[in-house]
């Protein structure tokens, strides 16, 4: 976050800043507190890594699941192995 933070600086970009938090109806929460992050880091960490886990299932998918692809690796595996 720091390295981000300094190169965010260098480029004269606005600081991350995190967004408004509103307090739900009262019929959802009840009497609870708004569980609200502290940091920017705590509220983007989690979306970083739902698109990192976005992105490599995507791939995995992509390239594990085609029958062609399939058959190149096993070709690729015969001729490799003689």
């Amino acid at each position: 976050m720091q390295k981000c933070s300094s190169v965010s600086a260098e480029l004269g970009l606005n600081p991350l800043k995190l967004p408004h938090v509103s307090q739900p109806p009262a019929r959802y929460s009840g009497p609870a507190a708004v569980h609200a992050p502290i940091s920017p880091t705590g509220h983007y960490k989690p979306q970083f890594f739902e698109m990192v886990d976005t992105v490599t299932n995507e791939l995995k998918e992509r390239f594990t699941g085609t029958v062609g692809l399939q058959n190149f690796i096993k070709l690729e595996s015969i001729l490799m192995t003689g």
